[in-house]
């Protein structure tokens, strides 16, 4: 895998805060390479964001960068608000499934919920 700092994220949030997309870019290349998408709503006071859909283009696959795009996203997420919950979407396809296997193998604070695997602030991650 090509190291990290090599690429980025941009997130985008939907003027009404109901919805979100993460742009994963290729910094030197300057392309969106991959993307996830998902809904923002609301518990208790705290925002979950929940992932709809991921992609990543078929010439990045199985060299790591859907996990990293995954790490950025979510460290994206957990940076931009003090109170959030970052969740799976609970219909996982094979790719998405390892990637949140992986998830929940390196860090402490990813958890697989039964039905979907959620990621909360509890210190520090990734």
């Amino acid at each position: 895998m090509e190291p990290k700092y090599f690429y980025d994220v941009q997130l985008l949030i939907e003027p009404n805060d109901s919805a979100w997309v993460s742009d994963f870019r290729d910094i030197m290349c300057k392309k969106e390479i991959g993307k996830i998408d998902g809904d923002i709503s609301r518990k208790s006071g705290k925002k979950i964001f929940t992932s709809s859909n991921s992609e990543l283009n078929e010439d990045k696959r199985g060299r790591g960068l859907g996990l990293l795009m995954y790490e950025l996203t979510i460290a994206a997420v957990l940076n931009a608000y003090p109170n959030v919950e970052f969740r799976s979407s609970t219909s996982l396809n094979a790719f998405s499934k390892g990637v949140w296997k992986a998830l929940t193998k390196k860090y402490y604070n990813v958890e697989d919920k039964g039905s979907y695997f959620s990621v909360n602030r509890n210190g520090d991650i990734l």
